[in-house]
């Protein structure tokens, strides 16, 4: 038995899908949406076959309402209902848990130059070098501070 739900991508109109009614995310359509523009549709939503409803993807296919496609590329999946809930918050949450390398996202918006269509923006990357500094200045602060006690226990036993 084979742990992969779908078997193909396929391209689905639009009009077909429904988005999922008891979605708890909202999320940026704007961003997504330029994200489309810029780097196209890299991975497929997930759909419930028998509903036709929007199990991961809700925001990429209302971007893409918005930008006027007239499809888009779609995984079905055979689930219950049940299955279909446990899928929807399993996308939600396990994306909320996951954390950054502040230093790896750095240097890749570094070597990108223009972040259109990332979700980043100027004052992002501000924000994350002016994190970072304050971060290293904190632990350079904090390692001066080791340094000098364990200096001063030196000399405590050096005097002994």
């Amino acid at each position: 038995m084979s742990d992969v739900l779908f078997e193909q991508t396929q391209l689905v109109p639009l009009g077909l899908l429904k988005s999922y009614d008891k979605n708890p995310r909202k999320g940026n359509v704007k961003a997504i949406a330029e994200s489309l523009k810029v780097n196209k549709q890299y991975r497929p939503i997930v759909v419930q076959k028998s509903t036709k409803k929007i199990l991961a993807g809700n925001h990429t296919y209302k971007a893409a309402q918005q930008l006027g496609w007239s499809q888009i590329a779609v995984v079905m999946v055979d689930v219950t209902d049940e299955e279909a809930m446990r899928i929807v918050l399993a996308d939600n949450r396990t994306s909320d848990l996951a954390e950054y390398d502040n230093q790896a996202l750095a240097e890749l918006l570094k070597d990108i130059g223009d972040s259109t269509g990332t979700g980043y923006n100027a004052a992002d990357v501000e924000s994350l070098l002016s994190t970072m500094e304050s971060t290293i200045e904190a632990v350079a602060q904090t390692s001066s501070t080791v340094r000098e006690e364990a200096l001063m226990q030196t000399d405590d036993s050096l005097e002994d």
